[in-house]
C-alpha cells in the first residue's frame, strides 16, 4: 500500500524508476512470508511447526489466489 501511495503522490516519469522500485518492493514484500512461518514457530510448539507452516502456506496460497481478483474488481469500480 505505500509503495502505491508513493507512486500515486510522486508520479515518477522515468519507467526505468518505476521497475527498480518494483522489484524492490518485490524483493521485501517476498521475505515477508518466511518472516511470518519463523515468527509463528517461535510462539509454536515443536509438535506443531509442520502444523503451523501448513496453515500458513495455505493462507498465502489463498491470498495469492484472491488478491489479484479484489484488486481487479477495485480498479474497476
Amino acid at each position: 500500500a505505500l509503495f502505491a501511495i508513493f507512486v500515486f503522490l510522486f508520479e515518477p516519469r522515468s519507467g526505468v524508476f518505476v521497475i527498480v522500485l518494483t522489484a524492490a518492493y518485490g524483493a521485501f514484500a517476498y521475505t515477508l512470508y518466511s518472516i511470518a512461518v519463523a515468527h509463528a514457530n517461535d510462539h509454536a510448539r515443536a509438535e506443531d511447526f509442520v502444523k503451523v507452516s501448513g496453515g500458513l502456506l495455505l493462507l498465502y496460497g489463498f491470498g495469492t489466489m484472491i488478491g489479484p481478483l479484489l484488486a481487479a474488481g477495485l480498479m474497476g469500480w
